[in-house]
């Protein structure tokens, strides 16, 4: 095992989860398993989103289909902010060379 990813089974064991729920997680593409010699590992840069989701699915109650709307939901929006950044910064550049 790699210094960037955690077992699958240590993590849920640490977060006191279900395996399964990271595997729907994963059969979903919420996230993405890397399989080495027959174990399940979660790279480092996805520990964060599976927190997230842990959160919502253990302390929110909110179902593998509801996260993957809420997670859909929460990138199309940072999209858009970025987008009127741009045309913001755009505006901001025209209105200076008046």
């Amino acid at each position: 095992m790699e210094a960037d990813q955690i077992a699958v089974v240590e993590f849920c064991l640490y977060h006191n989860a279900d395996e399964s729920f990271v595997t729907a997680l994963s059969e979903s593409g919420l996230i993405e398993l890397i399989v080495i010699d027959g174990r399940a590992y979660i790279p480092a840069s996805q520990i964060g989103n599976i927190e997230k989701f842990f959160t919502w699915y253990y302390d929110l109650n909110i179902n593998v289909e509801g996260i993957e709307t809420i997670y859909y939901l929460q990138n199309k929006i940072e999209d858009l902010n970025q987008e009127l950044i741009r045309y913001k910064n755009h505006l901001r550049f025209y209105e200076d060379v008046e």
